[in-house]
């Protein structure tokens, strides 16, 4: 669930159109009386998550409603993020067509449509029908790369035995897909699970993906849509790399991470409640789950963020009560910051066993001394100027063992939930994420 929730998050129209949306929408969903709303609840917790940079909101909504979404889900089970991405962009549409066509929230930017087209051996009678395209799955089993497994997807296929509506004969017709209109967003589902003898099996290989993804080879869109869209062939076929999901472990036990890009050179690798920041070729080694891409012509997420007059560095955390919030060595003091501070310690206090329950008598500048990118001149204790005490020294020893740079994060978790259940191994019980 947190990965899928992380790579929504990172897409900027997405979350533009979301909340130029809401004021409409939250009027026919009062008037509609749903119990559960993902459009409600994704915008409070992207709100949430950009506003309170730093501090701790939690996806609890979205736990305590995954049968909403799909309603095989259980919660503290482990579920698919494929399935959970599809469950999610459904609910989506529908709780925006509460209020009509004018509110659809998915579709501009997810979904695009193919050519199904069809040639008659016999006489050469072609037809193309559209048909709706809401992200690809793609075999891997028999391709090593993206554009391998594309190209299988594309890939001619003649059917025999059937009958021509041109020539009424019984010929044999050839069938191919291509992008007839390509969507904003392009989401792409390696199949790293089978079936074989009615057994779940991962197919754990390196599939090669690129940082820049080229579709004209794919595109077979009729002249009628690119001159209705206005755009030129290049804006409408190149596409940026911006998110990853990653499945780590196997089909009954397992966890996914994601990656996001939020500006061209700059890759975070997201584990619940741990970032830190890789390198893109590191991301490039990873055997990929999910991808998405975005059309070269949409804003990056550090652009949306210096248009909100935030600083996309400031890692802002949604976790739960059990993880201790990641704290960002550049963040420059102020009032916000104090805040962030003060919350954090206070899940500190929580978190670990043996600190003082009074809060208030917490030191912010402890937390200071331990970070070396914070002013420490500009930090005043929480406890309206009092000396540093007992309970602050507490607090910063154990603030010491969180590192400036965030390090890697680890991978799996000993919970004993990562061991139960059959299914391909998700993280939909675990309430944490980052945003950076």
């Amino acid at each position: 669930m947190n990965s899928v929730l992380q790579c929504i998050t990172h897409t900027v129209p997405f979350v533009e159109r979301l909340s130029s949306i809401l004021s409409d929408h939250q009027m026919s969903c009062q008037s509609g009386r749903v119990d559960f709303c993902s459009i409600c609840a994704l915008h409070k917790l992207v709100k949430r998550s950009i506003a309170c940079s730093g501090s701790i909101v939690s996806p609890n909504e979205f736990s305590r409603n995954l049968t909403a979404l799909r309603p095989t889900f259980k919660s503290f089970n482990q579920e698919d993020a494929h399935e959970f991405l599809i469950g999610l962009l459904e609910n989506l549409k529908s709780c925006g067509s509460l209020n009509g066509a004018s509110e659809n929230l998915v579709a501009p930017i997810f979904e695009g449509s193919l050519n199904h087209q069809m040639l008659c051996s016999g006489c050469g009678h072609g037809s193309a029908t559209p048909e709706p395209l809401h992200g690809l799955s793609l075999a891997i089993d028999k391709s090593d790369s993206l554009l391998d497994a594309l190209k299988f997807f594309m890939i001619v296929e003649r059917l025999e035995g059937l009958t021509c509506d041109e020539c009424k004969m019984t010929v044999a017709k050839d069938k191919w897909y291509t992008f007839d209109e390509a969507p904003l967003v392009v989401s792409f589902h390696l199949k790293r699970f089978s079936t074989e003898s009615n057994n779940i099996q991962k197919i754990d290989k390196f599939v090669e993906f690129p940082l820049e993804l080229n579709l004209q080879p794919f595109h077979g869109g009729t002249q009628e849509n690119k001159e209705k869209k206005k755009i030129t062939l290049q804006e409408e076929i190149l596409y940026n790399l911006y998110a990853v999901v990653v499945h780590i472990g196997s089909c009954g036990s397992g966890h996914y991470i994601s990656y996001v890009r939020p500006s061209p050179g700059l890759w975070y690798q997201l584990n619940d409640s741990e970032v830190s920041q890789v390198s893109a070729e590191e991301v490039l080694k990873q055997n990929a789950y999910l991808l998405f891409y975005i059309r070269q012509t949409s804003p990056w997420f550090s652009s949306y963020m210096d248009k909100l007059g935030k600083d996309s560095s400031r890692g802002s955390i949604i976790e739960n009560e059990k993880n201790v919030c990641a704290i960002p060595q550049t963040v420059k003091p102020s009032r916000d910051t104090e805040q962030i501070i003060t919350e954090s310690l206070k899940n500190l206090v929580t978190v670990f066993g043996g600190f003082s329950s009074n809060t208030e008598s917490l030191s912010t500048a402890a937390l200071y001394k331990e970070y070396p990118g914070i002013d420490s001149s500009s930090a005043v204790a929480s406890g309206s100027g009092k000396p540093e005490t007992k309970a602050d020294s507490t607090a910063a020893d154990a603030i010491s063992g969180i590192p400036s740079t965030p390090p890697p994060a680890k991978i799996g978790s000993t919970d004993p939930m990562w061991d139960s259940g059959q299914s391909s191994g998700s993280d939909m019980s675990d309430d944490s994420m980052v945003i950076p």
